[in-house]
């Protein structure tokens, strides 16, 4: 996997993210476009909307925005996770195989880089987020996608993922004397934030532990 960067200048807020706790998957719904095609439209378009990594049909990655700063894709979520378009050919939102190893492998290296576990919450779908139909292949029919109702090509995809990091389901969790937690200082009164189970936690303040 080969990254290349062509940084945006235009719809890049330039602001550096305090944590990062996923990794944001998406589709460009726009079928059939390259990579860089869709960069461009993120600079040349009035709309406020950009991605840090832009995955084409023939596997070739472009970094738009370095993925320690925000970019905005990911609605309420753009504060916490690096996001990540992906090229198809179609309207079924189906990756291709070359596509798709880009995606396992550069989730998995993200993964590796900001010490998160995809089967833990650590990559999540724009559909988890804002209950919009992003990335397609991977939100089930009865909510607009065109994945099964068990959502088996997502886990699959969070398998592949895992698999390439030489993580799995029985993965163990690091010590407590090694793990280091994270406290958000951002949240914002009457905000709608999505938790997951075994991995997001509230204080009040820093002395609450519950």
């Amino acid at each position: 996997m080969t990254i290349t960067n062509q940084y945006l200048t235009h719809n890049r807020p330039y602001t550096k993210r305090s944590c990062t706790d996923a990794i944001a998957m998406h589709w460009v719904a726009n079928p059939g476009t390259s990579a860089m095609a869709n960069r461009n439209y993120f600079q040349n378009t009035s709309t406020e909307v950009s991605a840090n990594y832009i995955i084409g049909l023939v596997g070739e990655v472009i970094c738009c925005i370095p993925d320690n700063e925000v970019s905005w894709c990911t609605n309420q979520a753009n504060g916490y996770t690096v996001s990540i378009e992906c090229c198809h050919p179609d309207w079924t939102g189906r990756f291709n195989g070359a596509t798709y190893k880009s995606m396992v492998e550069l989730a998995a290296s993200l993964c590796k880089k900001y010490g998160l576990h995809p089967l833990k919450g650590g990559v999540i779908r724009h559909f988890d987020v804002t209950g919009k139909n992003c990335p397609k292949w991977f939100v089930p029919k009865s909510k607009g996608g065109s994945d099964t109702e068990d959502t088996q090509h997502w886990h699959k995809f969070l398998a592949d993922v895992a698999a390439q990091m030489g993580q799995g389901t029985a993965a163990t969790k690091p010590s407590s004397s090694a793990t280091t937690v994270k406290l958000r200082y951002d949240w914002k009164q009457g905000q709608r934030v999505q938790l997951y189970k075994e991995k997001t936690q509230l204080f009040a303040n820093e002395s609450a532990t519950t």
